[in-house]
C-alpha cells in the first residue's frame, strides 16, 4: 500500500452493502484502500484494533449492537468515520449536529468522493468531531442546544441561541451570523439547515435566508421588512408572509 492511500474498514450488516461500497471505492476512489470489512460490531472493533485504520465506514442500524455502540466501546476514537445509513431519524440528526460525514443509502458515487475528499490528507488519525458525539446519540433533535460546524477555520461548536441569521449563498455555502458579530461560512446548502435546525424557532423566511424567532427585534408588516440585531433588516418573501407572521403571533 502507498503511503498516500487512506486505509480504510467498512462495517455493515448487510452484505450487498459492504460488496457495494468497495465497487464503488474501487473505481471512483482510488486514494482508499479498503484492507478489511465486517458484519457486526463485535468484529468491526477488532478490525479496528488489527488494522489502525484512517477511516471507517460505520452502518448505523445493525442487529445486536448498532455503530454507535462501537464508537463508545473504543476508548480513543482515532480515525475518521463516515456514517452509513438507510434510516432518516433521530440518529440521523445526531450526525447532522455533530458535522459527521453520513451516506445515505443507497450510496450514490458523488456523495462517497465528496465525503472521501472532505478528509485532511495531512490529518489522517484523528476526528475531533466525535469527543462529544456519544453523548449526543442520546438525545432527540429537540434535545439539543449547540451545534457543531465545519467552517472554513476548522471545527467549531455554537449555541443555536447565539445564532442571529443565516445566509444562503452561490455555491452551496451558507454563512451563519452570530449575535457577536462573527461570521461562519459552511459548506452546506441553507436546505441542509433548514432540515436540521428546530422548527419554529429557525424559520425559513427567503430563498436564501432563515432567521432565529428568538433574536427578531421588530417587523414591518407593511414592508415585510424584518429587524434583527446588529441593525440588519431583511425581507421576508410574500409567499412566507403568512406563515412568518403566524409564528412571530401577528395579525
Amino acid at each position: 500500500m502507498k503511503m498516500n492511500k487512506i486505509k480504510a474498514i467498512h462495517i455493515d450488516d448487510e452484505q450487498d452493502s459492504l460488496e457495494v461500497m468497495k465497487l464503488l471505492l474501487d473505481r471512483y476512489c482510488p486514494n482508499v484502500d479498503l484492507v478489511a470489512s465486517a458484519d457486526t460490531v463485535d468484529k468491526g472493533i477488532e478490525l479496528v484494533k488489527i488494522h489502525h485504520p484512517h477511516l471507517v465506514f460505520l452502518d448505523v442500524e445493525m442487529p445486536g449492537k448498532n455503530g454507535f455502540e462501537l464508537l463508545e466501546a473504543i476508548p480513543t476514537v482515532n480515525f475518521h468515520t463516515i456514517m452509513v445509513t438507510g434510516y432518516s431519524n433521530y440518529a440521523l440528526q445526531a450526525i447532522k449536529y455533530s458535522a459527521i460525514e453520513f451516506l445515505l443509502k443507497p450510496i450514490d458515487s458523488e456523495e462517497l468522493i465528496n465525503a472521501i475528499n472532505k478528509l485532511d490528507p495531512k490529518n489522517l488519525l484523528e476526528d475531533p468531531r466525535l469527543a462529544n458525539f456519544s453523548g449526543l446519540v442520546q438525545k432527540y433533535a429537540t434535545d439539543y442546544s449547540s451545534l457543531i460546524i465545519a467552517s472554513s477555520s476548522g471545527y467549531k461548536k455554537i449555541l443555536l441561541e447565539d445564532i442571529s441569521h443565516i445566509i444562503s449563498e452561490t455555491g452551496n455555502y451558507t454563512i451563519f451570523y452570530m449575535l457577536n458579530g462573527q461570521k461562519e461560512v459552511v459548506t452546506k446548502p441553507l436546505s441542509y439547515f433548514e432540515d436540521l435546525l428546530p422548527s419554529p424557532q429557525f424559520c425559513r423566511i427567503h430563498r436564501s435566508h432563515m432567521v432565529n424567532m428568538a433574536r427578531v427585534l421588530g417587523y414591518n408588516i407593511t414592508s415585510g421588512v424584518v429587524i434583527l440585531p446588529n441593525g440588519i433588516e431583511l425581507i421576508v418573501s410574500s409567499r412566507k408572509r403568512g406563515d412568518f407572521r403566524r409564528i412571530l403571533n401577528v395579525n
